[in-house]
């Protein structure tokens, strides 16, 4: 699991997440959600597969999709399986055979390069879900406390580092109605709340979306 963490870019200055801490944030939704071995689990944006792997050990139906082809490589390797494909996030159709009860983005939404881009993304996801299917979008940075999160990284290591870190790499940060109003127009409920579900440096800045019918 150390390892798939790092692959995933979970040990840096603002993301030191203890294995633990990490199983413990896994586990509440399989738990609170009674995810089982009938369900087809999905995530876009799977790296290495650390988030998938909790679930991967207790028999979980695990499918998954990154456009790094090398973290596609580990995945394989840890969670043997051909479930896992080199994807883009706006180009989803290989899963379209089946059903998910659950599809969970973790952390990804702040790569995105354009909310266009995002909103794609959204309409990729719905159009592989019925009406148990449960959304999850994780660990996304907040546009209302953009600042916050600027001075809080700068405090951490140095304004030099944070504009050499930052240059070609900008998180993007959203307004809650923009999911807000994307449930609206598609007719899905949703329900927001704070990311407190895991220790990390970034927690206070994001928010977690749950999507539903």
């Amino acid at each position: 699991m150390t390892d798939l963490l790092r692959l995933n870019g979970h040990y840096s200055p603002t993301s030191n997440i203890k294995i633990k801490d990490w199983n413990k944030y896994i586990n509440f939704f399989i738990k609170k959600y009674k995810i089982c071995n009938k369900d087809n689990v999905l995530e876009i944006g799977c790296g290495a597969g650390a988030f998938l792997l909790p679930l991967y050990k207790k028999n979980i139906n695990c499918f998954g999709a990154d456009f790094s082809r090398e973290l596609i490589r580990h995945c394989k390797k840890f969670l043997v399986s051909k479930n896992f494909y080199v994807r883009d996030a706006i180009n989803l159709t290989v899963f379209k055979k089946r059903k998910y009860s659950f599809i969970f983005a973790n952390s990804l939404f702040q790569y995105f390069p354009t909310q266009f881009y995002a909103k794609k993304v959204l309409d990729q996801i719905f159009n592989l879900t019925d009406e148990k299917t449960k959304i999850f979008l994780l660990d996304i940075p907040d546009k209302k406390k953009y600042n916050n999160w600027k001075l809080s990284v700068i405090k951490k290591i140095g304004q030099k580092d944070f504009s050499i870190k930052y240059k070609n790499t900008k998180h993007r940060f959203y307004d809650k109605n923009f999911f807000f109003d994307y449930c609206n127009k598609n007719k899905y409920k949703i329900k927001i709340s704070k990311q407190n579900l895991i220790k990390k440096e970034n927690s206070k800045f994001r928010f977690n979306v749950l999507m539903y019918k």
